[in-house]
């Protein structure tokens, strides 16, 4: 077998993920090769933006010295910086029944409604600038695993090889099948089964809003995301979620589209113009029964998907990232390469996924009950404000020169999620009412530290109290 070319590590996929650890990589000195099968820029779904999202993209940017990673964090820069056709995520809203509320943000903190054509080529251009040789239009056949590497072939005929090979090319990757790594098909026995519709539209003569929009109904919900806030892109972003055991799927997504319409009666679109396909997903959950290998690890789409909602496949992803790339460049220069150095990332991915299906099913089971609405949003409210806090003071602790030594574990503790779903949060809501407020977000912090204090219940003291900067220290 002729070998086209050697590389440290082999990248499969050219999304998000896959690149953003392909930059790292390179940046850090290994020789990394992208292998994609499509060609950028190209529409994907999953355009919402968070501030734990900005936050994590401040950490990688910060913790591994790649300063393209943090102009995403903010509409202003990623408007200067990236695309003028990005969104401006000032709010994030919850609609039901006509009511409607809107988690704020402080203008400081506007995020970028991420346009993802644009967004994702950047990423992958990023990896190529900071050293990583790129391939599009190159799908892959065929893998093998032999003792001192992995070799990939593609439908050229081409064979690449190298000491590790990353997956994140998706559900139908050849290459994982070729290792044995089997897909299951369908949710977790306790966690939702949703599926999707979705495209781009222009001239939607939907309400005006400076942020995503989720409107909820009995068994799914309609997430509008406005690209038009920056005054450049006329795009909407729409998509339908489901659940998958209640609505049948329609061969044709427009007519299936228009006809989940009437369960949003507040929502009357002046007209219907995609710009870009429709897209019908079958049930969107799946996940691979083994994540990781020796000289292999499957990376985002490639080890599972649950669902976009709130950016959260997204987030996965880079978490995984995180904790992912630091081992791998260690890993490289002491030549152990063992999938069991790799087992804790895949359980991180694993627990990840767990807690995003948690919260999809928490949101989906909002749909016929207006008080379980307000009490997913106080507690997704006071989920993020949290998290988001650790994630702010992880990139203050870690000094941007240390770049990829540094080893930062635990960012959000894995039953958080958990925990604030049996913690009923009225103690809490001035403070989160204050966090809303421009200059204020001191004032609410102190808030809800000394609500922590009186509160009964020890899992809200523990949460809140936790002495994070010490923590990060701890585990450097």
């Amino acid at each position: 077998m002729s070998v086209t070319s050697h590389h440290d590590v082999l990248v499969l996929g050219s999304g998000p993920g896959a690149s953003v650890l392909a930059t790292v990589l390179a940046r850090a000195g290994s020789d990394v090769l992208v292998v994609g099968e499509d060609t950028h820029p190209r529409y994907r779904q999953g355009e919402t933006s968070t501030p734990f999202l900005s936050w994590l993209l401040r950490l990688l940017s910060a913790r591994y010295d790649v300063p393209e990673f943090a102009h995403l964090a903010a509409y202003d820069t990623a408007r200067e910086q990236v695309s003028r056709r990005v969104g401006v995520e000032r709010s994030i809203g919850f609609a039901q029944g006509g009511r409607e509320r809107r988690t704020a943000l402080p203008r400081a903190a506007a995020g970028a409604l991420l346009y993802r054509q644009d967004v994702d080529a950047h990423l992958f251009h990023t990896a190529a600038l900071h050293g990583a040789r790129v391939r599009q239009q190159a799908k892959v056949v065929k893998a093998e695993v032999t003792a001192d590497q992995v070799l990939v072939t593609t439908a050229r005929g081409e064979t690449f090889s190298a000491r590790f090979l990353v997956d994140a090319s998706g559900r139908d990757s050849a290459a994982l099948a070729a290792l044995g790594a089997e897909v299951r098909e369908g949710a977790a026995a306790d966690g939702p089964r949703t599926r999707t519709v979705h495209t781009h539209l222009i001239e939607t003569g939907l309400p005006a809003a400076d942020g995503t929009t989720h409107h909820l109904f009995d068994g799914g919900w309609l997430t509008v995301t406005p690209f038009t806030g920056g005054g450049v892109n006329p795009v909407t972003g729409v998509r339908f979620t489901v659940d998958a055991d209640r609505f049948e799927q329609d061969e044709d997504p427009e007519r299936e589209f228009r006809a989940l319409l009437e369960r949003v009666p507040e929502l009357r679109p002046g007209r219907i113009a995609p710009v870009q396909p429709w897209h019908s997903t079958g049930v969107q959950q799946y996940a691979r029964e083994q994540r990781a290998g020796d000289r292999w690890f499957a990376l985002g789409a490639s080890a599972g998907f649950t669902d976009p909602f709130l950016a959260g496949e997204l987030v996965h992803e880079l978490q995984v990232v995180n904790a992912l790339a630091w081992r791998l460049i260690k890993a490289l220069a002491a030549d152990d390469l063992r999938g069991t150095y790799f087992a804790e990332v895949a359980a991180l991915d694993e627990r990840l996924r767990s807690a995003q299906a948690t919260l999809v099913a928490d949101f989906l089971g909002a749909g016929a009950d207006p008080a379980r609405l307000d009490r997913f949003v106080e507690r997704w409210e006071l989920a993020g404000f949290y998290a988001t806090l650790r994630l702010r003071d992880a990139v203050v602790s870690l000094p941007g020169s240390d770049g990829p030594a540094l080893a930062y574990e635990g960012l959000v503790p894995d039953d958080d999620l958990e925990t604030l779903r049996k913690v009923t949060p009225p103690a809490f809501r001035s403070g989160m009412t204050a966090l809303r407020e421009p200059g204020r977000g001191l004032t609410a912090v102190g808030r809800l530290r000394a609500a922590a204090r009186t509160s009964p219940s020890p899992e809200i003291q523990r949460l809140l109290l936790a002495a994070t900067p010490d923590l990060v220290r701890g585990r450097l």
